[in-house]
């Protein structure tokens, strides 16, 4: 993962934290935050070519994926397992 990137993820996380505070939500919450935000990219990538947009989606649906298991738990990986 490259510094930007990071830095990237890690901005728009206190962007949200400052636009909808700190109550914590379920995993199916996420799901469909992450879902709206998909089915935004989805029309993006099949209605423009605006690269910048997309990749504007694609860092809050990061950033929505950290917040989740920040406030549900993280499960990791089991070595071995594709």
């Amino acid at each position: 993962m490259t510094k930007e990137t990071l830095i990237a993820i890690t901005e728009e996380r206190a962007h949200q934290k400052l636009r909808w505070g700190d109550d914590p939500a379920s995993i199916c919450e996420y799901a469909t935050y992450i879902r709206c935000y998909a089915d935004e990219l989805t029309r993006i990538a099949t209605h423009t070519t605006d690269k910048k947009m997309a990749l504007d989606t694609i860092r809050k649906i990061a950033a929505l994926g950290i917040a989740c298991m920040e406030e549900n738990g993280v499960v990791f990986r089991e070595k071995g397992t594709l």
